[in-house]
């Protein structure tokens, strides 16, 4: 998972539309990811963790099937260009990270993801993140709220598909490397 996070997210940098556009239509805006025992799954991930098989698990994987069509608001700018905007709430996350299980945009179309105050931004993807998978799956960002920004421009060769398939709520840091041993034993 890691090797195709680094691979696949190529950012052609950018910043989204300001958040106060449509910060009056947040009721509208989030979904709201449903709880789960926090409990029952540090138990599992440490009868797991026994196993040299399994991997470090940080989130708590929520499958959705979420698309400009069915859910978040959409708005048109004077210029042409279609809007589309998500929010993703799932109370008490340490971070958020999705995956898009359907990603194919047309050139110009960029994909922003950032927390309420703009303040950490993730994007722009493109359609040079497009891939033969037809996925991205996009790095946490830390907090339990993230939005969604979809630009796609008023003449394009194509319409965007955009589906929001897993929604990972994540409950510890990740890990960044493996631990290190105690040099001061050497």
């Amino acid at each position: 998972f890691t090797c195709l996070i680094g691979h696949a997210q190529i950012s052609i940098g950018g910043q989204p539309l300001p958040y106060i556009i449509t910060k009056s239509l947040s009721k509208e805006l989030f979904i709201q990811m449903p709880p789960f025992n926090l409990e029952e799954q540090l138990q599992i991930d440490a009868l797991e963790s026994s196993d040299l098989r399994n991997g470090y698990r940080f989130a708590y994987k929520f499958m959705g099937n979420y698309t400009p069509d069915n859910s978040g608001i959409r708005f048109t700018l004077p210029d042409g260009t279609k809007v589309w905007r998500l929010g993703i709430h799932s109370p008490k996350a340490y971070s958020l990270n999705v995956l898009f299980s359907e990603y194919h945009l047309p050139e110009g179309a960029r994909l922003f993801l950032y927390n309420e105050e703009q303040t950490e931004i993730l994007g722009a993807f493109s359609h040079l993140n497009n891939s033969k998978l037809g996925l991205l799956p996009i790095a946490p960002l830390l907090g339990d709220k993230i939005i969604i920004e979809y630009q796609e421009p008023a003449k394009v060769s194509f319409p965007g598909k955009l589906t929001l398939g897993e929604i990972n709520h994540g409950y510890r840091q990740i890990r960044v490397s493996e631990p290190q041993p105690d040099q001061s034993s050497f």
